[in-house]
């Protein structure tokens, strides 16, 4: 150290967030010497070995000495004209930004020194003004606005204004001129001229918004539940009306000329995103959605994904859960229930529910045993198909109607191909198969979700959208808006991005917030690494050499562990998610043992009656009523006696009862063709009205 050894003071002035604010004539050396000050006349430098050695032996200082050479990095940046490429237009940044030292800026725009000598003259007019409302002298009112900021003279006041501000433009030059790299990681864009490829060390350490947060734009439709229990996974109720509005919003998905916006705003009871068409914005790995709508769109990457299947899977860190998932999935719907790997509900369910949903009395008008509504023929088609925590899609008969914008689909690649006709719906151009699942917080319901973009789709995929183009930071209004056509004539097309998906072209106010609130999103998901990230690049592309070796290697230790540790707390967090996710749908798995028989639906009728002089068989295939039926119900009541393995007694002959059991579909029909089987149904420990669930 020159002449003296540094002051305390000095130390905190050299380390202090922000900047070097009380410090004057600071200057950066090549002599070995990493900061050069002048304080008060007297001239002192002080090396790197100093400030790790002798003053910071402790490593969580390393965040000061991050920030003292950031702000060194900073002034450098302001010293120099810097060339940018930006959308094919040269742009020059840096010295050129900070003006002149008598400028004078109103508002936002102007110079740095304009900004920097507004904000002083604002303070020294709110100091006259202080002095007048509280009779004090105006140099006192200074005085304490200056103390406020830490610094002594008006003068340093304004070298602290500035320096802020570079900082603040800095910043904003990165999220401007390098939107792609914060889109898509390191290396996205690159300096005018620059002819050399960032290392590959910046390129793993910035991956990018897309690859670590793996955004999806969705909407949805939701039906809300009055049963808010997310832990009835056999017994859970819906009202006659829901039974009902269900119908309608999967009716008016497959057959209506509306759209699915009009649709949404129709029946949605999501109050926030029915207003704009059901459109729920960008969920991505950070987003607090629940399990069930979260993970369940991740999951459905493994039936829909635009990629291989197992890399979209890999890429969502998911693929070590896949087939916990799986099988997780698999206690929740039986095998005639999958299409290929794809879960299903049929559409028939939805109508079963309106057909059944205001049948709650017997045929003698009277109420079922012991008043328990989970015999209700609703309840026990609900709980069967509806009253699941993992997502399905909707399939319809091999005659579903398909119109021009929704309807039932054929899929042609992917695990849907072969899947049958799926419920969809047409975003840009491109069929979106419609999810369905239960899922609430404080609240329950069945969610109808449409995916209008994957994060695994290419440009190919989505009508020659890239995703970059999706996620535009600019609105229709401004000539980088993503379109085909020459900006400055009539054949311009305004692409469908995510900025302009609720909003009209011409509705200029929308779309400019929903930009903006996309470029907030895009700089914030990860501003410590995004920050670390930005000196490094700088760094690199200046190429800046910290002499120090142990100073270098011990900060880039530092920086690199500190990123490290905060991606791991993420990884530990999305496997917690998972786990948690994993464990309710084994749960509900084994929960679903205890269903109702689909059987008692049927025999619903006649379930309270001591005596009955039609035998339950009339209803199913073989009678004049059975036509009525359909034939998947008759499957339903056969798989269902089959799983239980159904115990009964054969008294064809009355000398010679046989107990038989139901083991496969011949001796399932069996019973169902016995006359007495009304026994099995009538009295309390039956097979549907002991008040207990059982399949």
């Amino acid at each position: 150290m020159k002449n003296t050894k540094l002051s305390v003071s000095l130390i905190a002035c050299l380390l202090s967030v922000g900047g070097l604010a009380g410090c004057s004539k600071v200057r950066s050396s090549n002599n070995g010497v990493l900061l050069t000050y002048t304080v008060d006349g007297v001239e002192h430098e002080i090396t790197a070995k100093e400030i790790l050695e002798k003053y910071y032996d402790d490593s969580s200082k390393y965040q000061a000495i991050y920030d003292v050479i950031y702000s060194v990095l900073v002034k450098n940046y302001f010293n120099k004209e810097a060339k940018v490429s930006y959308y094919g237009q040269e742009r020059v940044i840096g010295k050129g930004q900070m003006g002149n030292p008598d400028d004078v800026a109103h508002g936002s725009e102007g110079s740095i020194y304009g900004k920097a000598n507004q904000k002083v003259e604002d303070d020294i007019d709110t100091a006259h003004t202080n002095a007048d409302e509280n009779n004090t002298r105006y140099k006192k009112e200074l005085e304490t606005i200056l103390d406020s900021h830490g610094v002594k003279t008006v003068e340093e006041l304004k070298e602290k204004y500035v320096e802020e501000i570079q900082k603040e433009t800095f910043e904003k030059n990165f999220y401007t001129y390098y939107i792609e790299d914060i889109k898509q990681g390191a290396g996205a864009t690159k300096l005018v001229g620059e002819t050399t490829s960032p290392s590959a060390s910046l390129k793993s350490f910035w991956s990018g918004y897309f690859e670590d947060q793996l955004p999806y734009h969705v909407s949805h439709i939701l039906v809300k539940l009055e049963d808010g229990s997310g832990t009835n996974y056999a017994d859970g109720t819906i009202s006659e009306a829901n039974a009902k509005k269900l119908y309608d919003v999967v009716d008016a998905l497959a057959n209506s000329e509306d759209t699915f916006s009009t649709i949404a705003k129709q029946y949605s009871e999501d109050t926030g995103s029915r207003v704009l068409s059901g459109d729920l914005g960008i969920m991505d790995t950070s987003t607090s959605f629940v399990n069930e709508f979260k993970l369940g769109i991740y999951a459905y990457e493994n039936y829909y994904g635009a990629d291989a299947d197992e890399a979209a899977a890999s890429k969502i860190n998911a693929s070590s859960f896949a087939a916990n998932y799986k099988e997780a999935v698999e206690k929740s719907f039986r095998a005639d229930e999958f299409s290929g790997e794809v879960p299903v509900i049929s559409s028939e369910v939805f109508t079963w529910l309106r057909d059944a949903s205001d049948k709650d009395k017997n045929d003698e008008k009277g109420e079922v045993l012991e008043n328990n509504t989970s015999l209700y023929p609703r309840n026990i088609i609900y709980n069967k198909f509806l009253n699941r925590h993992s997502v399905a899609f909707i399939k319809g008969d091999t005659a579903a109607p398909e119109t021009a914008s929704h309807g039932y689909h054929t899929y042609t690649e992917g695990k849907l191909a072969g899947a049958g006709p799926i419920l969809s719906v047409k975003v840009a151009g491109v069929w979106r198969p419609i999810l369905c699942v239960r899922a609430g917080s404080d609240y329950q319901g069945i969610h109808f979700i449409v995916v209008n973009r994957s994060p695994f789709e290419t440009g190919a995929d989505a009508n020659g959208v890239t995703q970059s183009e999706y996620y535009t930071t600019f609105y229709p209004d401004q000539d980088l808006y993503p379109h085909t056509g020459d900006t400055k004539t009539n054949d311009r097309v305004n692409k469908k991005t995510y900025v302009n998906f609720s909003s009209k072209d011409s509705d200029v106010s929308a779309t400019k917030k929903r930009a903006e609130e996309l470029a907030s999103k895009l700089k914030s998901f990860d501003s410590d690494r995004l920050g670390k990230y930005i000196f490094k690049k700088y760094l690199q592309e200046e190429g800046v050499v910290i002499k120090q070796e142990k100073l270098a290697a011990e900060l880039t230790k530092w920086i690199d562990t500190t990123v490290e540790k905060a991606g791991e707390e993420r990884k530990e967090s999305w496997s917690k998610t998972w786990n948690e996710y994993i464990d309710t749908l084994s749960r509900q798995g084994s929960e679903r043992s205890k269903l109702v028989p689909q059987a008692c639906r049927i025999g619903f009728a006649k379930a309270n009656t001591k005596e009955d002089s039609a035998s339950l068989w009339s209803l199913l295939p073989g009678s004049t009523d059975a036509e009525k039926q359909a034939n998947s119900v008759y499957t339903e009541v056969v798989n269902d006696l089959v799983a239980i393995s159904w115990a009964w007694v054969d008294e064809t002959d009355p000398l010679n009862p046989v107990n038989k059991t139901v083991t496969d579909a011949a001796s399932a029909e069996e019973f169902l063709k016995y006359e007495s089987v009304n026994a099995a149904y009538n009295v309390k420990g039956g097979l549907c009205n002991d008040g207990k669930a059982h399949l």
